[in-house]
């Protein structure tokens, strides 16, 4: 990381902090969260977390146990006019070991975006995202030691019509451009790149047919053509065209159902929700990796009163890299959180993650241990 970056990124976060501290800090004095009818609402808080984790590298070694302590301050604004909605999310992600400083590391979580409703059934929504993204989809996702600052560009075009015989139609129209800092990984035929980049232009249309079949029955169609062009790295090219076809239904109360590249089942019943899935999907890294991936999980989640849940998952998943030949890579895992509502505006929560993986090549398998304790205010 440059000096020049260091000092951009301290300013923002530096920024963002007092930004959302003052925010909390207005709000314990009373201060109103909207404004103007309403059409202006602004919610700062602040989340910290202590963390014990057995290895802070994603290692096979296994070498690296240390505690961490995280910490988010954010403030996240909303204009609502009578045709667009304009909106900011401010906020820095600082992450620090005791012992380790390779994973310690602090990004910026910075978010803007305009939503126009120009013509009926036509919106428009054009964001910008600098935030930290994954790296490697068979690491956890928010692991610092698997995140890199990216930015990426948004423009969102959408059309939603009715159709005759109670039919739906939606159409979105979707451009991306994405380019992060640098990193080291390893690149297709390229061997270990320590600075790597990665930079592409990406888009995708989708169609969407449904209509009733019988009564509370819908079939659907779906059509996905999208595409990804990097600027230096043409191995990670790709052209993708999925036509989905399934049904969705809500014959059941607490029962809804969809089929299409997957399987899911979601059921609430006296304050406990199962979540069952099942997917087989195409799915791709911000390096130009393409894998097929098939996914199973299933979570139970349970509320007692209004205030305390404990929710536990359960993961397993499946890796096959398409774009060369790297293997095929699996992880399994568990989660399991309990939550406290301490008012309307405190949580604390409890988290347990167990986290396997294990693949071809033994030289990145890895396991990991890892328990949070979280606090978090928002206004």
């Amino acid at each position: 990381m440059n000096t020049r970056r260091k000092a951009v990124l301290a300013l923002l976060m530096a920024l963002s902090w007092v930004a959302s501290t003052a925010g909390v800090a207005l709000a314990g004095l009373g201060g109103g969260a909207e404004t103007e009818q309403n059409r202006f609402s602004w919610h700062p808080s602040i989340t910290t977390s202590t963390v014990a984790d057995d290895n802070t590298l994603l290692e096979s070694s296994h070498s690296n146990s240390d505690f961490g302590i995280f910490i988010t301050p954010r403030i996240e604004l909303a204009y609502q006019g009578r045709w667009f909605d304009l909106g900011a999310d401010l906020g820095a992600d600082i992450r620090r070991y005791i012992d380790n400083s390779s994973p310690s590391d602090e990004f910026a979580r910075l978010s803007g975006w305009a939503e126009l409703g120009v013509l009926p059934g036509f919106t428009m929504r054009f964001a910008n995202d600098y935030v930290p993204s994954s790296v490697d989809l068979a690491s956890p996702e928010d692991h610092a030691a698997n995140l890199v600052q990216t930015n990426r560009t948004i423009a969102d075009f959408r059309y939603w019509s009715e159709v005759p015989s109670d039919g739906e139609i939606t159409l979105s129209l979707q451009g991306v451009r994405l380019f992060s800092e640098s990193f080291a990984t390893e690149v297709a035929g390229n061997g270990i790149d320590d600075g790597f980049r990665s930079e592409y232009w990406e888009g995708s249309l989708v169609g969407e047919y449904q209509t009733p079949l019988v009564d509370r029955l819908s079939g659907f169609v779906r059509t996905n053509l999208r595409f990804r062009s990097f600027d230096d790295n043409s191995i990670g090219d790709f052209g993708d065209l999925a036509v989905v076809v399934g049904i969705r239904t809500d014959w059941f109360e607490n029962l809804e159902f969809e089929m299409s590249g997957g399987y899911g089942l979601y059921f609430v019943r006296n304050g406990t929700v199962l979540r069952l899935s099942f997917q087989n999907q195409n799915v791709f890294d911000i390096i130009g990796n393409a894998f097929a991936e098939t996914t199973v999980r299933f979570g139970v989640e349970h509320h007692f009163g209004e205030r305390n849940a404990v929710e536990v998952a359960l993961f397993s998943s499946r890796l096959d890299n398409k774009t060369w030949d790297s293997g095929v890579n699996y992880y399994a895992g568990v989660e399991a959180n309990i939550r406290r509502q301490l008012s309307r505006r405190t949580q604390v929560e409890l988290g347990y993650r167990y986290w396997r993986n294990a693949g071809d090549y033994s030289t990145d398998d890895f396991s990991l241990n890892q328990l949070l304790l979280t606090f978090t205010y928002r206004r």
